[in-house]
């Protein structure tokens, strides 16, 4: 016995329901039912985010400005913080941009209830160019002596080696800065303990910084007793030539206020 395809029964079953459907509504119009379709409408779900920013040091960045799905907008906080309603679960696409660093365009997903997004450290916003963080706090060591520390990154956003030449800290009531880089024992131990860090010796005593390298200096314990307020300067000599004469090279100069902090970390709040 001769049977049609599966695909020609399909069109057939369909073709029989159309019909049927077609009559039964012509049936129910003549005896004076009318066939209304009525629309309904769902309202759509939406969501909150709250975003906190950070760069690859660890440091909140303030005035970064966040755009959701490309038209909500919001700028960040001296926390790093910024926070969205209204908006629709599920994917979008989140634009960052703030002075100095790269922009930053991430596929993030949004679900129903309360949502957190994170950007830091090696997630966080990257410095565009040759960018040095400097912190200094006290705390007390176990016999209760008050210890003054100062924290040193630098960051190489450029895209060619940069050399670090000079590394001076002043502090207050010392006719002498700390000289980081004074000596070849302390360029031997610049950030040894934290990173991987190139010496050069020739034209001259440099650390070398590749292009998207971060280093982390060992702490400074730094000298007398700190007190709160008291101003400490951070000076970085540095260039991507050695050739280049000293005093063409770029200074990068860095104020900090000292001040107490429990955790022995600056960069948590």
């Amino acid at each position: 016995m001769f049977r049609l395809p599966i695909s020609m029964r399909l069109v057939r079953l369909v073709a029989i329901l159309v019909v049927t459907i077609t009559i039964w509504a012509l049936i129910l119009r003549t005896r004076g039912f009318d066939i209304e379709v009525v629309s309904v409408h769902v309202a759509q779900q939406t969501t909150g985010v709250v975003f906190e920013l950070r760069n690859v040091f660890g440091d909140h960045v303030q005035g970064a400005e966040i755009t959701i799905g490309g038209k909500h907008k919001k700028v960040t906080d001296e926390f790093g913080v910024a926070s969205v309603s209204g908006l629709s679960v599920g994917d979008t696409v989140v634009t960052i941009s703030a002075p100095g660093y790269r922009m930053i365009k991430r596929a993030i997903h949004l679900s129903p209830g309360a949502n957190q997004v994170i950007f830091r450290n090696e997630m966080g916003l990257v410095p565009d160019g040759f960018a040095v963080d400097f912190h200094v706090y006290w705390n007390t060591t176990s016999g209760g002596q008050a210890r003054g520390i100062a924290e040193i990154a630098l960051f190489n956003g450029s895209a060619s080696p940069v050399y670090v030449t000079e590394c001076d800290i002043s502090c207050p009531g010392q006719a002498l800065a700390l000289r980081l880089l004074g000596s070849e024992e302390g360029f031997s131990s610049f950030g040894r303990t934290h990173s991987i860090v190139g010496i050069v010796s020739e034209p001259e005593m440099a650390v070398r910084i590749e292009s998207e390298q971060i280093v982390f200096v060992d702490p400074v314990v730094l000298p007398g007793t700190p007190q709160d307020g008291d101003v400490y300067t951070l000076r970085v000599v540095s260039t991507s030539n050695l050739a280049t004469a000293r005093e063409e090279r770029d200074v990068l100069i860095i104020v900090d206020d000292m001040d107490y902090d429990g955790d022995w970390d600056p960069h948590v709040p």
